[in-house]
């Protein structure tokens, strides 16, 4: 169940904790500095081990994998007594077929917290998508600056009238999770969006000055990141330049076999364009980007977390380094232009596109062209950020909220949701699983509240001129949590390991589902 990945690139360092459930796939986070840039580390959500860190340096790339014995087995250490137990020993960098130790390290708690509240006030974000984001900066923190909506429309009387249809339907998450984007002038009707039932408590906290709060915060603007400077015209550009401090990128096409060039626009293309323009604007200081679990492709064992470099093929990454196959992604991109080019049949041409995305993906190691094409939207990052401070989300399937703002939210019918109804309706009498197997699914809440943390966290971090690669084995999340206050914990609590599953999707997921997708119909 414990899917969600977040990356950073933090430097911390700390003790052990005293108390971790393992599971069958481990948390890792990775960072690499030099004297002129941090960059991005990449860790996991969900149970792991601690012990103790380790310096090693970056001489050469690291890979390891492990396997774990029992996913459900508890380990207890203590302080002064690091592990040597199976479930820690992995294969060394590098292939080497001997095992090495490989402990991890947690954040020694923080009394104060990580001050996500009081980082948030007065910041400015630029956001395509993550409406539940959106509800949980307003209502936790008041005083946040601007934040700005980037809405893919024609024109701004278009994009007023977008908002307007979506969100009578009660769909503004489907929209804004779909779309990217920028240039639309305040205006009354385009508020009428903040109907939807998230946005209730917000209602009831603010009364009758619900509207102009929401009006002070919120500028919907049009956009699209597949074009340059993410299809901002100039003035709209530089107001953003000038005053946003942290920029967060959602955006995607989450179609597994989408057309190949469509993908590419918006899930490689898209991010470059974003982290283009990141770099023109003055006050920024973080780049989050929501990518997704399952670059990580049919990795087998336990999966090194680390930045993709341009060029990096999971096909055959385990081959000696002159039989490496290389991605080139500017050809892939040109691969796909020629190939829509060819003039068939729409309906035929439609097809050919997403046959080349599948057999593209495969080829290079990926098992379909979502998370392909996402892959490589993280390499475009990673390879053209400069000196931008960058951290990668990377959840499995994000699913309905677990209790924030209330149980059970959750916008539209996708993942695993059609087979649930589907088998609730009786239009499914069963279906093939493997009762062992580990269902990868996150609460959108949680997904949030990691994400603050993170900003929080990372948004104030400093770069450590020393070069290093400090490799832990446990996640960033584990350390953010650590570094919590015990408010922090309650109001941004992210422990999908406290979760009861059963009571999860039995009593909150399938009646949020009723309720939001089914409308109450039976």
């Amino acid at each position: 169940m414990e899917a969600l990945f977040l990356s950073s690139f933090s430097s911390s360092i700390a003790a052990s904790i005293k108390l971790s459930r393992l599971h069958d796939r481990r948390d890792w986070c990775t960072l690499v500095k030099d004297k002129k840039r941090v960059s991005p580390t990449w860790c996991r959500v969900g149970g792991g081990g601690g012990g103790d860190g380790r310096n090693i340096k970056p001489e050469r790339p690291i890979r390891v994998s492990s396997l774990l014995k029992d996913r459900g087995q508890v380990l207890i250490r203590e302080q002064s007594s690091p592990a040597m137990e199976a479930e820690t020993l992995v294969l060394s960098p590098n292939g080497v077929k001997t095992l090495m130790p490989f402990n991890g390290a947690a954040m020694v708690g923080i009394k104060e917290g990580l001050g996500i509240v009081s980082y948030l006030q007065g910041k400015t974000f630029l956001i395509t998508g993550s409406t539940v984001l959106i509800e949980k900066v307003l209502r936790m923190a008041p005083d946040v600056g601007k934040i700005y909506l980037l809405i893919k429309a024609k024109s701004k009387e278009a994009a007023i009238q977008r908002l307007k249809n979506e969100v009578s339907s009660s769909s503004f998450l489907f929209l804004l999770s779909h779309v990217m984007y920028i240039t639309i002038s305040h205006g009354v009707a385009v508020f009428q969006v903040l109907d939807a039932e998230l946005f209730n408590t917000l209602k009831e906290t603010h009364g009758a000055s619900y509207q102009s709060f929401m009006l002070d915060k919120l500028v919907p603007v049009t956009g699209n990141i597949c074009d340059s400077n993410i299809g901002l015209q100039a003035e709209s550009a530089e107001e953003i330049a000038n005053e946003v401090d942290v920029i967060i990128n959602s955006a995607a096409n989450t179609t597994f076999n989408e057309r190949y060039d469509v993908a590419l626009d918006i899930n490689t293309r898209g991010p470059g364009n974003l982290m283009g323009f990141a770099k023109k604007c003055k006050n920024l200081k973080l780049f989050l980007q929501v990518s997704t679990a399952y670059v990580n492709g049919q990795r087998q064992g336990r999966i090194m977390e680390k930045p993709f470099s341009m060029g990096d093929c999971i096909a055959t990454e385990n081959f000696v380094e002159g039989n490496r196959k290389a991605l080139d992604i500017e050809k892939e991109m040109k691969l796909a232009l020629d190939a829509s080019r060819k003039g068939a049949k729409d309906q035929e041409e439609g097809q050919k596109m997403k046959d080349l995305g599948l057999e593209r993906a495969r080829s290079y190691g990926w098992q379909d062209t979502y998370v392909f094409t996402k892959a490589m939207g993280e390499m475009m990052i990673n390879s053209t950020r400069g000196d931008v401070p960058v951290v990668i989300i990377r959840p499995s399937v994000i699913e309905s909220t677990y209790k924030d703002p209330f149980p059970g939210w959750m916008e539209g019918n996708r993942m695993m949701d059609p087979i649930v109804l589907c088998y609730g309706k009786g239009q499914l009498t069963g279906f093939l699983v493997d009762p062992k197997g580990v269902l990868d699914v996150v609460p959108a809440d949680m997904v949030v509240n990691a994400t603050l943390a993170a900003i929080a966290k990372h948004g104030m971090a400093k770069a450590d001129p020393e070069p290093e690669i400090n490799v832990f084995d446990n996640s960033n999340t584990h350390r953010l949590m650590e570094n919590m206050s015990e408010e922090e914990k309650i109001e941004f609590g992210f422990d999908v390991g406290s979760i009861n599953w059963n009571d999860y999707i039995t009593n909150v997921h399938i009646p949020g589902l009723r309720r939001h997708v089914l409308k109450g119909r039976a």
